[in-house]
């Protein structure tokens, strides 16, 4: 394949290329300024896995060890032992609501899967689906600010609701 510069454009028996052609000091300046980049870049990058390994020795010791209940490493002005509960102690685990098809698509608002799957926060505007059910299922069931909501298949994806749900009233 035989090439000929001609100005800024390198043309091919295949092809033209655009090549900018610049004096060699001036292209090893350039060279130099973006290998130091480089360099910088990869410098941020270790320490950046030195600050993440620290954090990980860190809550190893801020947190007490199997079978212990006090951590290795406290702020002062805390002593005392730590409680272990079961998370079902310190709130409460609801399933979602579980209506016939015919139900769904009418009704009052409901956050389904795609809802947490798609916003970032859950909100009344960017709830999709509706569901037809009782005022005993709507009470059961209502969210409220601050509440965590995640799917139950294999790895959850926590929201918190930003908007409070009580009513029927407040959900359009």
């Amino acid at each position: 394949m035989k090439a000929f510069v001609m100005g800024k454009w390198l043309a091919t028996n295949n092809f033209l290329i655009c090549c900018c052609l610049c004096p060699q000091k001036e292209q090893q300046k350039i060279a130099a300024t973006l290998s130091s980049l480089d360099e910088l870049i990869a410098a941020q990058s270790e320490k950046i896995k030195a600050l993440q390994a620290h954090k990980k020795g860190l809550m190893q010791q801020l947190f007490p060890a199997e079978g212990e209940t006090v951590p290795r490493r406290r702020f002062g002005e805390f002593e005392g032992e730590w409680e272990e509960k079961a998370l079902g102690e310190l709130l409460e685990f609801k399933n979602g609501i579980n209506a016939s098809k015919e139900q769904y698509g009418k009704g009052v608002k409901f956050i389904n899967v795609l809802d947490i799957l798609n916003n970032e926060f859950i909100t009344s505007k960017n709830i999709i689906g509706s569901v037809d059910v009782d005022a005993i299922t709507v009470e059961k069931y209502s969210v409220e600010y601050g509440d965590i909501l995640f799917r139950g298949v294999q790895k959850p994806k926590m929201k918190l609701v930003q908007q409070m749900f009580t009513s029927t009233r407040s959900i359009k």
